[in-house]
């Protein structure tokens, strides 16, 4: 992961920066629009009035992050960590915020017109009134502590090991190897049928007459 010392300036609009590690810096008010920060490390960043229109952050980590006044309208969070985060006043309009994890975090003022929200965890979050909290759960936002552990292995296998299999070895070695399993013929020796034999009865000899005395 690579890691940014010191911003050159504050205007990152366009620019990939998947998978750097900006953890802990500030970077308020900073332009961040149409850039691409998937799987990036920003947790505890101060990102207070930052420009995020229609910004990728697929899986990036953005715990405990200050978001206060952050503009992130048509934004990519799907699966991005931002528990804890502060979105206090954020613009959130349209964003899509699926399988995205918002337990812990401050959501007042937070503007969720349109946002996409399947799947969504925002159990112990703050700032939302009940009404809001009500339409949320009808577009299928989750208010609970904990997630199954059904749907956690589900999120993993179709979000985690189908990608890296795909990545690794591709989608035609996947489909290969299945069809190779159901055609190779089993490598056990099919044990040749064994005929039984019954035993032949022994021939019992024949008693010999015993003579009898003469009186």
């Amino acid at each position: 992961m690579s890691t940014l010392k010191q911003p050159p300036d504050q205007d990152f609009s366009q620019k990939d920066l998947s998978a750097w590690d900006l953890s802990y810096r500030d970077l308020s008010h900073s332009n961040f629009i149409y850039s691409k920060l998937n799987g990036s490390d920003l947790s505890y960043a101060k990102l207070n009035g930052a420009q995020l229109q229609e910004a990728q952050l697929y899986g990036a980590n953005l715990t405990s992050a200050k978001l206060c006044g952050a503009q992130l309208p048509d934004a990519k969070l799907n699966g991005a960590d931002l528990t804890g985060a502060d979105l206090t006043g954020a613009d959130l309009t349209g964003a899509d915020l699926r399988r995205a994890d918002l337990r812990n975090a401050n959501l007042s003022g937070t503007d969720l017109n349109g946002a996409k929200v399947q799947g969504a965890q925002l159990g112990d979050s703050t700032g939302l009134t009940e009404d809001a909290k009500r339409d949320m759960k009808n577009r299928g936002a989750i208010f609970q502590e904990t997630v199954p552990k059904v749907q956690n292995i589900k999120w993993c296998i179709q979000y985690v090991v189908v990608p890296l299999m795909i990545a690794g070895i591709g989608g035609s070695g996947i489909v290969g190897f299945i069809n190779a399993l159901k055609s190779e013929p089993s490598s056990l020796p099919t044990p040749a049928p064994t005929s039984i034999t019954k035993p032949t009865p022994q021939e019992t000899p024949l008693l010999k007459s015993i003579p009898t005395k003469k009186k």
